[in-house]
């Protein structure tokens, strides 16, 4: 059999991780990953799309990943190109995201030398994947035996992180010249129906060694529940948080958990704002159960990284708490009971003020008075349809709808960056998830947000991804003016706050997409804008009147200080 020997070894890895659940491929243009290329395009049972920057084909490959819950594989060329690759891998380990990362390279005696396109690629990506296989393709004997002790290896270096735990995931390919699969340079004295067989039989005998001995069964004991940023929203999470409504456990949901949307009397959406005007309230708990990631805002998260006794449940129960470790830490796969371990009223204080807190916030942002853009982001989730996906950008924006907005009763999923809450890659990601929902995603984000992935713009037009963009342009970094370096004149306006002028009309209708603006104060509906017909990308600028905003967020506090004070002696 004729063969050429690169095309040979990557169309194996490829059916190697079909096998393994990988459906989709996300591929940028190159020569060095010729072999890669020629590999997944032909086969059968994956879906190939090509991304020409390298940066959004890996936020789109995670988006595609977070949307299907399978691996993703992503694939380009050597040198600095695999470097583009970094922030998403980043994001993907911290949310166990499992993504697939194939790069190609040049052989490795051509490191240091100087050569054309050529960097170390070995293990770039340190502790931020699960595996990593670095294969000199040149080098494999090309027996069957040897072959089948080459795929064995690579196997187990795969199975653990895609079967056992989640995440990233990779694989370097050093290819020498012919690159192009029809230029046989080997002949072979076996058929390839045998490699597939050996591998296929070798990947059943690892499946069959799995072994179940059935879920644990775990006894928790807390006081305080807090429901983080779900990263695979499975039904499991959902049983689990229900389990807990019968409890008399004060339940906490942020946004981005299957908590938040579920209507019960038990699951408070504001503890944020009850713990601005009551801080006090966080020495009453001293033990929390954390399910996923951390809480979003500062004070919850204070209160949950205090406590005396943390018990983390996620997915394969890794540690993502970011600053204390963890009592216990169990996957949520497992059988759980809870029982409150001290009674002190604190559920029955706390969903009190939610409520209170809940009504009040309805009553002021439906007051035409109050119109800012916490007023469209309350319309935008009342309105927004039943079975529908939001994607919410970082810094001031998540903050704001974690604080101030309800989801309750939603049938919608909500997915963030919550990672390492960059702001690059937000419409690659949010791209990556509407071409797998296969129907209209909204992405709300931040004007440097939109600027810092602005070529993901041309993936939207090319692929006609029906992503409805809304930019919150308050003229840069928002955020920091809520930060103490606000007083620090000398450095905070030209290096800190930054205050941008982009003209994003310009910028979004070079790409040939729509642009509408709107005036956070005005009378125009955006919220109709939104849910109007519109089959491909469009994106929305939301003007932010900053004086009137800083007027509407006193005024909303003072409010709520004021409506929260007869419940004092309780909380």
């Amino acid at each position: 059999m004729r063969i050429n020997k690169n095309y040979f070894i990557t169309s194996h890895i490829a059916y190697i991780l079909n096998r393994y659940g990988a459906e989709d491929a996300v591929i940028s243009p190159g020569s060095r990953n010729i072999p890669l290329i020629s590999a997944l395009v032909r086969n059968p049972g994956i879906r190939c799309r090509s991304v020409i920057d390298e940066r959004a084909n890996a936020f789109f490959g995670l988006g595609l990943a977070k949307a299907t819950g399978k691996p993703v594989i992503i694939t380009c060329t050597s040198g600095t190109a695999v470097a583009e690759f970094f922030p998403a891998v980043i994001e993907a380990f911290k949310t166990t995201q499992p993504l697939i990362i194939l790069s190609a390279d040049r052989p490795n005696y051509l490191r240091s030398s100087g050569a054309n396109q050529t960097i170390n690629q070995e293990n770039i990506y340190g502790n931020y994947v699960l595996s990593f296989t670095d294969t000199e393709v040149y080098s494999v004997e090309f027996s069957l035996s040897s072959l089948e002790k080459f795929f064995s290896d690579l196997i187990l270096e795969i199975h653990n992180p895609l079967r056992m735990r989640s995440g990233p995931v990779h694989i370097n390919l050093q290819f020498e010249k012919p690159l192009e699969p029809d230029t046989f340079d080997y002949e072979t004295d076996f058929e390839e129906n045998q490699v597939k067989d050996f591998i296929d039989n070798y990947i059943a005998y690892l499946k069959a060694e799995e072994y179940d001995n059935g879920r644990s069964s775990e006894l928790i004991e807390t006081q305080f529940f807090f429901a983080g940023i779900s990263y695979k929203n499975s039904d499991k999470e959902k049983e689990l948080i229900k389990s807990l409504l019968s409890k008399e456990i004060a339940v906490s949901a942020d946004i981005g958990s299957p908590a938040r949307t579920i209507a019960h009397n038990h699951i408070a959406e504001f503890t944020e704002i009850i713990l601005d005007h009551y801080p006090d309230l966080a020495n009453e708990v001293s033990s929390v159960c954390q399910l996923n990631s951390a809480p979003v805002n500062i004070k919850t998260l204070a209160l949950v990284e205090e406590s005396d006794t943390l018990q983390l449940i996620n997915d394969k129960g890794q540690n993502l708490s970011p600053l204390k470790i963890p009592h216990s830490i169990f996957d949520f796969n497992n059988n759980f009971v809870f029982r409150l371990s001290e009674s002190r009223g604190l559920a029955g204080v706390i969903t009190e003020a939610d409520k209170v807190v809940r009504e009040t916030l309805s009553d002021f942002l439906n007051d035409p008075v109050n119109s800012s853009e916490l007023t469209f982001y309350q319309k935008l989730i009342s309105g927004i349809s039943q079975g529908e996906s939001l994607f919410t950008g970082n810094s001031l924006t998540v903050r704001d709808i974690n604080k101030f907005i309800s989801f309750r009763g939603k049938d919608i999923r909500v997915y963030l960056n919550r990672g390492v809450s960059g702001i690059d890659g937000l419409i690659a990601t949010s791209s990556g998830i509407a071409e797998a929902e296969k129907k209209p995603v909204i992405l709300i984000l931040g004007d440097l947000s939109f600027y810092y992935d602005l070529n993901s713009l041309y993936l939207l037009k090319e692929r006609n991804i029906p992503l409805k963009i809304v930019i919150v342009n308050n003229r840069g970094g928002e955020i920091f003016e809520y930060l103490p370096v606000r007083n620090v004149d000398d450095i905070f306006g030209e290096y800190v706050r930054t205050k941008p002028d982009f003209n994003f009309r310009a910028m979004t209708e070079a790409f040939g997409i729509p642009h509408f603006a709107f005036d956070s104060d005005s009378d125009h509906d955006l919220n109709s804008a939104l849910v109007h017909d519109q089959s491909g990308p469009a994106v929305f600028e939301l003007n932010i009147q900053r004086e009137k905003s800083a007027a509407v967020r006193k005024n909303l506090r003072a409010l709520l200080g004021e409506k929260l004070a007869p419940l004092r002696h309780k909380l």
